[in-house]
């Protein structure tokens, strides 16, 4: 059975939205998350990655209403190696996207919904 790394989804999905218009992300801790945003056809999308091995709590803006989002972490390891369509699925759905908790060297995708 094929696997991939988790590698794989951020590269897939960043390249997805080649061509799309980079907004502008900023992190008030950089060193800690990483953040990039871009608008996709159906709004905002936004990248988060926690740079370290501690749990990271970010509070996010930009998002109005509802979104969907997709985890990358050891919490489904399993899950997203053996899926390389993990991120066409629908993914988690917010309500409203005020905060998100990274835990280490985890990435999320938050998209509007």
């Amino acid at each position: 059975k094929a696997a991939v790394y988790p590698t794989y989804h951020v590269l897939a999905g960043l390249a997805h939205a080649s061509g799309n218009k980079r907004i502008e992300a900023q992190s008030s801790a950089s060193s800690t998350v990483a953040a990039i945003a871009h608008r996709s056809d159906d709004g905002p999308e936004l990248w988060l990655a926690n740079l370290t091995s501690e749990l990271q709590k970010v509070k996010v803006s930009g998002f109005a209403g509802a979104a969907r989002m997709h985890r990358l972490s050891d919490g489904n390891f399993g899950t997203i190696t053996a899926k390389p369509d993990y991120l066409s699925s629908a993914g988690e759905a917010l309500k409203k996207v005020s905060s998100v908790g990274l835990g280490p060297y985890a990435v999320v995708r938050i998209r509007a919904a």
